[in-house]
């Protein structure tokens, strides 16, 4: 009867061994899966940020350009003001017909001037 106890408790200890080991596989296996997961998930992240990114980059570089051309179009019309204040100016001098004061001219003149700084500022 004694080794028919020893050969049941082997038994039972080399059952639970197996069952141990397969334990024991089936948790590795998870966290392999569980680490497949997370890899996929943060490339996907990687991606999504760099997609979102280069939207931003754009909406940027659409917004500058914009800006960019707001700017030299308010440059182009000042700088014409400004011409046409000179020549009026420069008329009015050399012909003597300019029915408006020095004074007026230089205020003119001094307004465009203004504007063209509020532009570039």
């Amino acid at each position: 009867k004694s080794s028919e106890l020893v050969d049941s408790a082997k038994h039972t200890a080399h059952d639970a061994n197996v069952k141990a080991h397969e334990l024991g596989k089936s948790v590795e296996e998870k966290l392999e899966s569980a680490e497949k997961t997370a890899e996929h998930k943060l490339e996907d992240g990687k991606h999504a940020i760099s997609e979102k990114a280069s939207e931003a980059k754009a909406k940027g570089a659409g917004i500058l350009g914009a800006t960019q051309h707001a700017i030299a179009s308010g440059a182009a019309i000042v700088s014409e003001k400004v011409k046409h204040g000179i020549e009026l100016a420069s008329g009015a001098a050399s012909h003597g017909k300019s029915h408006e004061s020095e004074k007026q001219v230089e205020h003119k003149l001094e307004s465009a001037e203004k504007i063209g700084k509020k532009i570039f500022l």
